[in-house]
């Protein structure tokens, strides 16, 4: 409280992810759960190969339920969705990183989905 830093998003981002996780067992679905709380930028960053993006963006969760449809709300709901703390989008780049590693060798060792 002293602080004055609301902690509201980040934990709803965490028990979200969280539960968007637990729902599937694919490693590139759930890579991309990890991908889509990332900001564009960071993505970017995290992931440099276009291909893999697209996948993951082809992957990633719908909006949750509730997700206003008036264009201004929405974009303020898109941003809660967000990660916005440096160290919140380092965790979900590192957890990212993890995620894909897992994902490319399935992808090798299966020939299952992925731009590999």
């Amino acid at each position: 409280m002293a602080a004055k830093a609301d902690l509201r998003p980040r934990r709803w981002r965490g028990r979200h992810v969280g539960l968007l996780l637990r729902r599937t067992a694919d490693p590139w679905a759930r890579a991309a759960v990890l991908a889509a709380v990332l900001p564009e930028g960071e993505l970017r960053a995290a992931v440099p190969d276009r291909a893999e993006r697209i996948v993951l963006a082809a992957l990633a969760p719908p909006p949750p339920y509730g997700h206003p449809q008036v264009p201004a709300a929405a974009a303020v709901a898109s941003r809660l969705l967000k990660a916005d703390q440096p160290e919140e989008i380092h965790w979900y780049c590192t957890s990212l990183g993890f995620a894909l590693t897992g994902a490319r060798g399935q992808s090798n060792a299966t020939g299952e989905r992925g731009p590999t």
